[in-house]
């Protein structure tokens, strides 16, 4: 079982195992991670990425995101 953290939003538990950063074509830093919400009527963890600008999350995601190249990430994150 992975180690957990809160992360500050109320009821969110991020992973804290499984972060990953990556540059977009853009230029822009990302932050990846994934995230559980055990109140959420869907359950399970969502992919967040999280960069100056904006937050995304999505919820079908693969599960070697972290092997993923920055391409793969970049192209998931727009796919929402």
């Amino acid at each position: 079982m992975p180690e957990r953290e809160t992360d500050g939003t109320e009821g969110w538990t991020r992973v804290a195992e499984t972060g990953r950063e990556f540059v977009d074509s853009d230029h822009r830093h990302w932050r990846v991670f994934e995230m559980e919400y055990p109140y959420d009527r869907r359950r399970g963890r969502v992919l967040v990425f999280d960069c100056a600008e904006v937050v995304r999350r999505v919820r079908d995601y693969p599960s070697n995101w972290r092997e993923l190249d920055d391409t793969a990430l970049e192209e998931l994150a727009q796919a929402r």
